[in-house]
């Protein structure tokens, strides 16, 4: 996750030729004095260490990794802090290490927040590491897999008491390419789980991306839908991507490609894209699917939201188009770059063109502009 607050950055001491900063942010994202409690960042080689002043031993406090809408939810990941010594005045000092594959997602703007463990959770204080090497910034997006099955393949996944099909197209050297990922969501009904895989595989290899087909985990409106149980489903989307693919495979996050047809865009304009969309950089594209309500509340700095691409795809004819209108002007007044086309004035979903040959286009053209 990248904050969406503009912040100066200050050096601090790295080896290893690295050049990190760290932001000390105040609630309204703001930079800040020393203020207690107060985070303070330092980095050697691959590991990051964390140091919490807090006010007096034992504050009822922890860290938690992430954007803070999410630090602020009940069932938020805590992180203990480990009291290690007791200053003269009182304050005591808690300290996280991250090290491996945490120390180099931090490198790249993770936020970090200092968040009360009573519910409702209140930020107390919050800090983003910014990585400011291009080259190490650059290999801090791969999400470093320890390995798993290659070829095509199907499996079911299990999340919160939600089981789903999802499909995996995957290079024989993805551990030591640098392949992003294709992740294609299918409309309401889910025909186009398989019946527009054979498309999306060639597409994700022709561009050396990982190709995903996931199946909705709920139902409603003639069969599987995405956008019907969106906040828990996007919940479930986090969920697989995370644990079926990113932990498994060397998926570069800073070159995925989001797209599908109908219902399955319009899920990903809703809490997918306030909630989930900016651990990745790539673009989406968003097919014969659009906004249904206007869902407010999204996160994004301004370096997310310059480096996302957004295409929409619609007809005049479609009962979306509104929908399709709707989220083109909501990410304009974001600033992000953002162009929607319009194929003909067919039906829903009934471009002049065929789809394959819509999105392969534009995931060219998304990755040419990277």
């Amino acid at each position: 996750m990248i904050m969406h607050l503009a912040v100066a950055c200050q050096q601090t001491h790295v080896t290893s030729g690295s050049a990190w900063g760290r932001s000390r942010l105040s609630d309204n994202g703001a930079p800040v004095a020393a203020q207690r409690p107060a985070i303070w960042l330092d980095g050697e080689g691959d590991v990051v260490h964390v140091l919490v002043t807090m006010p007096q031993r034992g504050a009822d406090v922890a860290l938690c990794v992430g954007a803070k809408q999410e630090c602020l939810r009940d069932d938020a990941p805590l992180m203990n802090l480990i009291d290690v010594n007791g200053a003269n005045d009182g304050t005591s000092y808690g300290a996280v290490t991250f090290r491996s594959e945490q120390a180099v997602n931090l490198a790249n703007g993770l936020e970090m927040h200092v968040v009360s463990r009573q519910i409702p959770r209140q930020v107390i204080r919050s800090v983003r590491l910014q990585n400011k090497n291009p080259a190490a910034n650059a290999n801090g997006w791969l999400s470093l897999g320890s390995g798993g099955q290659t070829g095509s393949y199907e499996e079911t996944f299990e999340f919160k008491g939600n089981t789903a099909k999802y499909r995996v197209s995957v290079q024989d050297d993805v551990q030591t390419g640098r392949y992003g990922m294709l992740v294609y969501l299918h409309g309401d009904g889910a025909w186009d789980y398989e019946g527009f895989w054979r498309d999306s595989k060639a597409i994700a290899f022709r561009h050396d991306l990982v190709a995903v087909h996931v199946q909705a985990p709920t139902t409603g409106n003639a069969g599987r839908s995405w956008w019907i149980a969106g906040d828990s489903n996007a919940e479930y989307l986090n969920a697989l991507l995370q644990e079926r693919v990113l932990r498994l495979y060397n998926i570069d996050r800073s070159k995925v490609i989001f797209s599908g047809q109908s219902g399955g865009p319009t899920f990903m304009t809703g809490t997918w894209m306030n909630r989930y969309m900016q651990q990745f950089l790539g673009g989406a594209v968003f097919m014969c699917g659009g906004m249904l309500y206007s869902n407010s509340g999204m996160e994004a700095s301004s370096d997310w939201r310059h480096y996302f691409k957004i295409r929409i795809e619609t007809t005049t004819g479609d009962f979306l188009n509104g929908g399709a209108q709707n989220a083109r002007q909501r990410y304009e007044r974001y600033g992000m770059d953002v162009r929607l086309t319009t194929h003909g004035a067919g039906s829903h979903c009934k471009f002049d063109e065929n789809p394959a040959t819509i999105l392969d286009q534009r995931v060219a053209e998304i990755l040419q502009a990277r």
